[in-house]
């Protein structure tokens, strides 16, 4: 229910200033998969809302917990909550970081979970975490975080694409460079990783080779197509005769 009527900040707020995120963390430790996993998305909705992030924030170690879940849509839920929680809250990005042990273990971990949206979610996570450049350094450190994300950039799902993107980006920036790039293209598919090493150049740059992209895909490339096609159909001399 909580979760159904928090689709705007005024109502989030009211929720939160009553008392619904410590109630709704009271239900997350029930243990029952369908209660956990209403009040994480509950939890979720309610995220979207400054002075709620930071009363989330207070029971961080709650909502990790329930990313340890056997249940797929608990960790779904706990970890969509988790994202929406440190996104554009600096002060929930170091509690992650630093007031939480074994956090980054665990975000690496669910990169390769066996659900989609997990994936997904968690890749948006480490984007929204990484926007903060010192977190971000020490997370480029963690064994498999990077290498993973690059290979969520062939997910089926066009979401987790864009979302392990997003957290490359913001881990490839400044000195963590480097690291990025070597292991993007110690990967095949290179023309995946040209769009993906766009996003790391200055925004002057980037419009401009995105400007040269647009026009090459879209105008020159289908151009040639039409200009080989006929160039194929006109007949040799031979077959005048």
């Amino acid at each position: 229910m909580l979760g159904n009527i928090a689709q705007n900040d005024a109502i989030r707020s009211e929720v939160g200033n009553n008392g619904g995120i410590d109630a709704l963390f009271l239900l997350a430790g029930l243990n029952d998969e369908v209660v956990q996993s209403n009040a994480a998305y509950a939890l979720g909705n309610l995220a979207w809302t400054a002075s709620n992030q930071e009363r989330i924030g207070f029971f961080l170690p709650q909502l990790l917990q329930l990313l340890h879940s056997v249940y797929s849509n608990v960790r779904a839920n706990a970890m969509i909550a988790l994202a929406n929680t440190i996104h554009f809250h600096e002060s929930n990005r170091r509690r992650l970081m630093y007031e939480s042990p074994g956090s980054m273990e665990l975000l690496v971990r669910l990169i390769d979970d066996d659900d989609a949206l997990v994936q997904t979610h968690t890749a948006r996570c480490i984007g929204a975490a990484c926007h903060n450049d010192v977190v971000a350094k020490l997370a480029g450190e963690y064994v498999g975080l990077i290498s993973g994300l690059v290979r969520m950039l062939w997910h089926s799902s066009g979401q987790a694409q864009r979302f392990s993107a997003f957290a490359l980006k913001n881990l490839g920036k400044k000195k963590r460079r480097e690291r990025v790039v070597c292991i993007v293209l110690s990967l095949p598919k290179a023309s995946s990783h040209t769009l993906l090493l766009f996003s790391f150049l200055p925004s002057s740059l980037f419009l401009f080779f995105s400007i040269s992209l647009l026009l090459f895909f879209f105008v020159l490339s289908p151009l040639s197509s039409v200009l080989s096609s006929q160039h194929s159909t006109i007949p040799t001399r031979k077959e005048y005769w």
